[in-house]
Formats: C-alpha cells, sequence, structure tokens
C-alpha cells in the first residue's frame, strides 16, 4: 500500500460523515486507483456492509478471505 500512496498526492470523494465526526471516503490515486478497494484485495481492510453496498468491496473482501490473506 506504501508503493501506492506514500509521499503521492491523493484526492477523495467523501461518502459521509459518521456519528463520530470522521470523514468517510473514497481514497483515489492521481492514476485513478481506488485504495479503499486495494486495501481489501490485500485482507488490510474490512467491508463494513451495514454501510456500504458496493458489490465491488464486498468481493474484494471475499476473494481475500477465500485466499486467506490478510485479516
Amino acid at each position: 500500500m506504501s508503493d501506492l500512496c506514500f509521499s503521492k498526492t491523493v484526492s477523495i470523494d467523501i461518502q459521509d460523515i459518521d456519528r463520530y465526526g470522521r470523514t468517510v471516503c473514497i481514497v483515489w490515486t492521481v492514476d485513478s486507483i481506488n485504495l479503499n478497494l486495494e486495501l481489501l484485495r490485500s485482507g488490510h481492510a474490512l467491508h463494513y456492509k451495514h454501510f456500504d453496498n458496493s458489490d465491488d468491496l464486498a468481493q474484494a473482501e471475499l476473494l481475500a478471505k477465500i485466499n486467506k490473506v490478510g485479516l
């Protein structure tokens, strides 16, 4: 992940502000890589389906679980 974003400019698409005041967003690299999706694919994040119904994110998490990658 650090190779994708360390010391690089990223952009965010704000989706929501959660009940604790945290910004919920999708993070994009300059070359249009969705870092949220990459975190799920590598097993370094979990997809909370209660808050997001994206099939792409759910599938990425499922494949990481099937392949026993990361979390």
